[in-house]
């Protein structure tokens, strides 16, 4: 997550220069950092449930 963040903060300096792959890397970027935040632990896969 912080490396996602770091890649935003860091797109957001090259804007000026390179307008629309620091738009797609900061929404690529801010769809990992949610999708991070958001996984529930309820729904990951457990083996021991496994039959």
């Amino acid at each position: 997550m912080v490396i996602a963040g770091l890649v935003i903060i860091a797109n957001f300096l090259s804007l000026p220069y390179y307008p629309v792959w620091s738009v797609v890397m900061i929404a690529l970027s801010g769809f990992i950092v949610w999708a991070l935040c958001v996984v529930q632990r309820d729904n990951l896969f457990d083996l021991s449930e496994a039959e």
